[in-house]
């Protein structure tokens, strides 16, 4: 499961990380042209047979098309085919287009339907698919940035307006903490997206309540335990950031036009945890680097998982098109999340031709596990991607149904979804539909589907 999780994350990486087109700009558009080779070999035994047929799907298929983005706005326009390379007329077209709040989709397998995600109630969403139809949906949802922006938007909101404006030198008094520390108090108990979050980071874990109990002492954590030494004093010199608490320095930011700095060194919590958070980014001329590490450990934990470790070292083009290889690094060990090791290799050509390699642990070695071969091709005087939410909520919410309206919905599509997907199934290897076969089976949804 980790390792399937791990291709996940690559390909999530296509969509997240793109490279940037020119700094300072606010709209990146690109066209792609994408294709999949997965290696079954790199998995364990037990479902090796299983990703097979998932293997043999990839290798057949080409995924072309463009994708727009605006930094200011964060709309997204994208429109992408996935076209059998032994039949490119069985292809599926989609067009993915919105605002991280609310995606909508349409293609001609939905004949004139067209739904839309409404993604503040995607984390809710899918605990219920859970709970329901046991489906992990959610570990899909919290990677998912906006999930995380969703859940924690209010005790943004509140440490914003306690914190004050970067550049100038303050003080965020003991009062203004205790006012923060209260609304957070007050989220921690009544806001039911920030709940969600916690559940769904700790569902499926040992760890839930440990985890629970430190985000509930969050609040006391701010007051009682920053607090001790006074105010907290905040010196501004140029483009950088001193944060003290009476001696005690407990976070350090520096901005420059080229690179990035934060790093906090706070004292343990309650529950004898230690936060720490060190991140940096430097942009060079056609490399930008960036270091993370996101800990929460305990002493009784340094002999076994701690409850959050996260490393990463990551680099990537600070021009498209480049010709260089980025070599990458991300290590997870976590009693909370789990364990995860990855290396990406990203070469470049100055074409726009790349090739993107995933390597997973096996056996005490690091195997091959995805690569994603194509190009990446920018495109110019593309305007930045706007839409209308007010005609976006006309049409289908696909987290809002009932039978009734669901009823309407698939009676619309069906001709359509039946007529067009059948010359794309007729090209899918018999080896990926026994493994969705399988996988349906397994996670009971064939079953509700079948009405056993």
């Amino acid at each position: 499961m980790k390792k399937i999780l791990s291709v996940f994350l690559c390909l999530a990486l296509l969509a997240v990380l793109p490279p940037e087109a020119a700094l300072g700009e606010t709209v990146h558009s690109y066209a792609f042209d994408f294709h999949f080779h997965l290696d079954s070999s790199a998995f364990t035994e037990d479902i090796r047979q299983r990703i097979q047929g998932y293997a043999d799907l990839l290798e057949m298929l080409e995924v072309k098309g463009s994708w727009t983005y605006c930094d200011e706005t964060r709309s997204v326009d994208t429109a992408f085919s996935v076209i059998p390379e032994t039949n490119p007329d069985a292809a599926l077209s989609f067009h993915m287009y919105g605002y991280p709040s609310h995606i909508v989709l349409s293609s001609p397998l939905l004949g004139e339907q067209t739904i839309f995600f409404n993604n503040d109630a995607l984390l809710e969403f899918c605990l219920k698919t859970y709970e329901h139809l046991g489906l992990p949906l959610y570990s899909l949802a919290l990677m998912f940035p906006y999930s995380f922006d969703h859940a924690f938007a209010g005790a943004a909101e509140a440490w914003r307006k306690a914190a004050g404006s970067f550049g100038q030198d303050r003080i965020i008094s003991e009062d203004a903490l205790q006012v923060c520390a209260e609304t957070w108090s007050d989220l921690l108990e009544n806001d039911g997206d920030l709940n969600d979050w916690i559940t769904a980071m700790s569902m499926r874990n040992e760890e839930q309540e440990a985890l629970r109990a430190e985000m509930y002492e969050v609040p006391g954590y701010l007051t009682e335990i920053l607090s001790d030494g006074g105010d907290i004093r905040i010196v501004s010199d140029n483009n950088a950031e001193l944060w003290s608490v009476g001696q005690d320095i407990i976070l350090q930011e520096n901005r420059q036009a080229d690179s990035y700095s934060l790093q906090t060194s706070f004292p343990l919590t309650a529950g004898g945890y230690q936060p720490v958070f060190r991140f940096s980014r430097q942009e060079k001329e056609e490399i930008t680097e960036a270091s993370l590490l996101i800990s929460y450990s305990s002493e009784e934990e340094q002999e076994e998982h701690p409850l959050i470790n996260l490393a990463a070292h990551v680099l990537w083009p600070s021009v498209w098109p480049a010709e260089s290889v980025y070599d990458s690094r991300i290590n997870l060990d976590s009693s909370l999340l789990g364990s995860l090791d990855l290396e990406l290799s990203l070469t470049c050509q100055p074409d726009g031709n790349f090739s993107l390699c995933l390597r997973t642990p096996l056996n005490g070695k690091m195997a091959e596990t995805l690569i994603v071969e194509g190009t990446l091709t920018p495109q110019d005087n593309i305007d930045a991607p706007a839409f209308n939410i007010g005609e976006i909520l006309t049409y289908v919410n696909i987290f809002s149904v009932n039978d009734v309206t669901l009823n309407e919905f698939v009676h619309a599509i069906a001709r359509p979804a039946v007529t067009g997907a059948l010359a794309f199934l007729v090209e899918v290897p018999a080896s990926a539909m026994q493994s969705v076969m399988d996988d349906l089976t397994d996670f009971g949804v064939l079953g509700v589907v079948l009405g056993d």
